[in-house]
């Protein structure tokens, strides 16, 4: 038999196995606990038929089986590596990108008004250059979160000298399920410090869901206040409470981001957990 037939015969086994595994383990198990658990047998099975030197084979042929099984492809395991490490590459790429282009899509929408959004590493760069005319104690909290990456973008207010005054804080994500979770702490940290707060998404399909919408908005058991000021999505939800879903204009954020920079050079202390937009 020749080496490419042997190769063939052990992945035909393999996926064979992992199937058969499957299929037996989920008649009173989680599918979760029978994949791990079909996986674990398949391939003790498969070492014992083919020999211990064949262990790579055999791992990633069963790899290529569960793939099939929640894909309905089957791809080898070289492929699966590239995809894989694709998907990180655009997970890492996508973001930054998203926060890029959602700052120059509000800033085009505020061209006429003082206030901007920038970037983080923009904030670090205007920092560094003694423009931002925040106090001390803001400065402090601030830094922390540039350290962290706690927030993707800040909203400016700009003086006639070109001087800029952090008031809000703002988290850009390409989906809501994205650490959802651990970005509601900063959030909520920003809001006790009264800096106005919002999240803004391209699919905000997870908006739907009872738990998301109580995160951003609270009034539950886990939840009991709202997350952020306010959430956006481009796509994929409805205006719900504090959730929002754009226009072409993004609005209703740029008036969100309005009033609360009035709100702010007004009486700062206004903006707290339960701030919301007026309609000024």
């Amino acid at each position: 038999m020749s080496v490419k037939s042997q190769q063939k015969q052990l992945i035909d086994r393999c996926i064979d196995l992992y199937n058969a595994n499957f299929d037996n383990l989920t008649a009173y198990k989680t599918e979760n606990d029978a994949q791990r658990d079909a996986i674990a047998l398949s391939f003790d099975e498969a070492i014992s038929e083919f020999g211990i030197k064949h262990s790579t084979e055999v791992w990633r042929a069963i790899q290529s089986a569960h793939v099939q099984r929640k894909s309905g492809a089957l791809i080898d395991a070289e492929t699966i590596g590239k995809v894989s490490s694709a998907n990180q590459s655009w997970n890492k790429s996508s973001g930054h990108a998203f926060e890029q282009s959602f700052c120059v899509k509000i800033n085009s929408f505020l061209a006429n008004t003082n206030i901007k959004f920038i970037l983080q590493r923009e904030l670090s760069a205007t920092i560094s250059d003694k423009s931002i005319l925040n106090k001390p104690r803001d400065m402090e909290v601030i830094n922390a979160w540039l350290k962290s990456s706690a927030f993707d973008a800040y909203s400016i207010i700009y003086n006639k000298a070109g001087k800029g005054t952090v008031f809000g804080c703002i988290q850009c994500k390409t989906s809501i399920r994205d650490r959802v979770t651990r970005d509601r702490e900063p959030s909520l940290q920003a809001m006790s410090l009264h800096f106005w707060s919002a999240a803004v998404v391209v699919d905000g399909g997870f908006l739907k869901l009872p738990k998301f919408i109580a995160m951003v908005n609270g009034g539950s058991a886990d939840y009991k206040k709202n997350g952020w000021h306010g959430m956006y999505s481009f796509s994929e939800t409805v205006n719900n409470g504090r959730v929002f879903l754009l226009d072409d204009q993004l609005q209703p954020l740029v008036g969100h981001a309005i009033s609360a920079s009035k709100s702010w050079e007004e009486e700062r202390q206004w903006i707290d957990i339960d701030w919301e937009d007026n309609g000024s």
